[in-house]
């Protein structure tokens, strides 16, 4: 698939969205997380040719600490393998042309820039343009290009939950394959971090307020502009080894933890921590007022029952589950427990101090990548675990509806 003029939402009237388009043919424009993602929901209802295109390019986008880059750059291509272009260019291309249009496809490229590059180099087709797109891109492997650009948006991950709904709601038979079989999924690679409490937490004359809550990781960006080949795709061996790979189930639990292990000192909100809110501009202050949301907490639950509901239609008896996620997701698993059991009146605070500790450790250890290790999970355990955070969520929403609080 190759999405051609995307970009940004309809106000172009802001002049902060600094809304850019290729000058070029098959032209894409930049694009921010969450409109592009808003504005794909119902293509499969109108192009299932599209299949889980969408899930895999926005779930993929998700970070191990649970966000996403803002700005989505477009799609580009590079050939699978140089070499064996020969034969799927020699009825199509002059021999003449080959060398150099090889070489050209060895690098990472646009549909627009391959034209122009023919056009440019009076490289001779023997078909049209079409033709020729049609011939070579299935032949090649798609790279998707985003870059961060400030802070971190509480609400881009849940818009992900409609585009598994309404993919499963045109193919529900591949619901199985989607979640729990298909290992082509990957975590984006970022060198802008979350800072920890102890670093954005600040004392003022008018109370707590959190300050730059993200920053960027020199160490991490150097480790990242030293890669050849897809750099911003999360390795095994922590960054030193190949792309790590796996299932869909394993970054739907990595949102789980994260988003859980986020919930305010209350339990009712899903916490602004990374300098922004969620969609509503208005509100661009609250992060520094250690502001949190309400909806972000409803849409985790829904999560929560999607797995449930995943695990259940499937009838599944185990699951993989990376490493230091597994290891997350079980000490997130105990703490949710001794919360339900404790009747402190500062048991809300004691869990989310022991929680958003939890969340920091995790995010050290997976701050360069994974080891690559996956732990069998059997799915009884995981609804055992599910169910309690399930009671845990519902607790903080029922508080948020009380109006005695």
């Amino acid at each position: 698939m190759f999405y051609i003029y995307t970009r940004k939402h309809g106000d172009l009237e802001r002049d902060y969205n600094r809304f850019q388009i290729q000058p070029s043919y098959l032209s894409q424009g930049n694009g921010n997380y969450r409109d592009v993602n808003q504005n794909r929901r119902c293509n499969i209802w109108f192009i299932p040719e599209i299949n889980d295109y969408d899930v895999i390019t926005f779930l993929n986008l998700i970070q191990s600490d649970g966000f996403n880059p803002l700005v989505l750059e477009g799609t580009g291509f590079i050939a699978d393998n140089i070499n064996n272009l020969t034969d799927i260019l020699r009825d199509i291309v002059e021999p003449n042309d080959m060398q150099s249009l090889k070489s050209f496809l060895a690098n990472p490229f646009t549909p627009g820039e391959l034209i122009f590059f023919i056009e440019e180099n009076r490289i001779k087709l023997k078909v049209n343009y079409d033709e020729f797109l049609e011939a070579l891109i299935p032949h090649c492997h798609p790279i998707q290009k985003a870059h961060h650009s400030d802070g971190y948006w509480i609400d881009h991950w849940h818009y992900n939950l409609d585009l598994l709904e309404n993919y499963l709601g045109i193919y529900p038979e591949k619901l199985e394959e989607l979640i729990f079989d298909k290992k082509t999924f990957v975590f984006f690679d970022n060198a802008t971090m979350v800072k920890p409490r102890s670093k954005k937490y600040v004392l003022t004359d008018k109370g707590v307020r959190q300050y730059k809550s993200v920053f960027l990781d020199e160490t991490k960006l150097k480790m990242l502009e030293e890669r050849t080949e897809q750099p911003y795709w999360a390795r095994i061996q922590y960054g030193k080894g190949q792309i790590y790979q796996t299932c869909l189930i394993n970054k739907l639990l990595c949102l789980v933890v994260n988003k859980l292990a986020s919930l305010d000192p209350f339990g009712i909100g899903i916490e602004m921590e990374a300098d922004k809110p969620n969609w509503f501009d208005a509100l661009n202050g609250l992060p520094a007022l250690l502001g949190s949301s309400l909806c972000e907490t409803q849409e985790l639950k829904r999560l929560v029952v999607f797995i449930q509901d995943a695990i259940q239609k499937t009838k599944r008896t185990k699951i993989y589950v990376t490493e230091e996620i597994y290891s997350f997701l079980v000490e997130l698993a105990q703490l949710t427990e001794r919360y339900l059991q404790d009747d402190a009146p500062d048991k809300d605070f004691k869990y989310w101090d022991q929680t958003h500790t939890l969340k920091e450790n995790y995010r050290d250890k997976t701050k360069f990548g994974f080891s690559g290790k996956e732990l069998e999970m059997s799915t009884q355990q995981l609804n055992t675990i599910l169910e309690n955070m399930l009671k845990k969520i519902e607790e903080g929403i029922a508080k948020a509806f009380d109006k005695k609080r």
